[in-house]
């Protein structure tokens, strides 16, 4: 078996692990799923097979993962600027 197809699936067992424990560490190993993803299809040649799915597959999980915690640090950043707010006006 390819070492990168066994540290896919070690890490995807991890990564659903940690998400069903809802531990933010289960968005940082599916980035790190997307590198590793991103760097198969880099040292890959062109023509293969695997090269345009490593990309897509790549692509898709550090867009999803980058976005998420984005969006999660936004939401965090106002609802504690709100709680300030109303800390402060009592």
């Amino acid at each position: 078996m390819n070492k990168f197809k066994l540290l896919d699936i070690i890490l995807t067992i991890v990564g659903i692990y940690f998400l069903l424990m809802s531990n933010m560490l289960g968005g940082i190993v599916f980035f790190i799923i997307g590198l590793l993803h991103l760097y198969q299809a880099a040292t890959e040649e062109r023509t293969s097979s695997n090269h345009k799915l490593n990309l897509w597959v790549g692509m898709f999980l550090v867009i999803v993962t980058f976005s998420g915690f984005a969006a999660e640090s936004y939401i965090t950043q106002s609802l504690q600027k709100s709680y300030e707010h109303n800390e402060s006006s009592t």
